[in-house]
């Protein structure tokens, strides 16, 4: 089983600034709700910006981390102020990273489960 200390310093990289792309895509489209159309659009071109260039070829990498930033973020919500919406949006995103690690594992058979920082890498087989 790996550790968070034993993850390389480039995934301990890519996972940071795809939480801060995946709170700047939020805040943008919160913003957008709100009809404040300029701090809605500095906040999404600046999210999607992040996203083009650092997760261009790391589509999965960047789903599961906005997966998870969603389920950690609403799944600690949920225990102070429980709503319907917060409980279906902790559960969707739960199944939904299930599914794509199912769907990944069976693209690539080989892959180790301890090796979960692979799917930061271009490279795989």
């Amino acid at each position: 089983m790996t550790s968070v200390r034993d993850t390389p310093p480039k995934v301990q990289g890519l996972i940071f600034i795809g939480a801060v792309a995946i709170i700047l895509l939020i805040r943008g489209t919160t913003d957008l709700g709100r009809q404040d159309f300029r701090g809605a659009l500095i906040c999404l071109s600046l999210g999607a910006g992040l996203a083009i260039v650092f997760f261009r070829r790391r589509m999965l990498a960047f789903i599961l981390t906005g997966l998870a930033l969603i389920f950690v973020g609403y799944g600690v919500d949920m225990i102070f102020q429980p709503t319907v919406l917060g409980i279906l949006l902790t559960a969707a995103a739960f199944l939904a990273a299930c599914l794509i690690a199912v769907w990944d594992m069976r693209r690539h058979p080989g892959q180790n489960p301890n090796d979960w920082a692979a799917i930061f890498n271009n490279n795989r087989k």
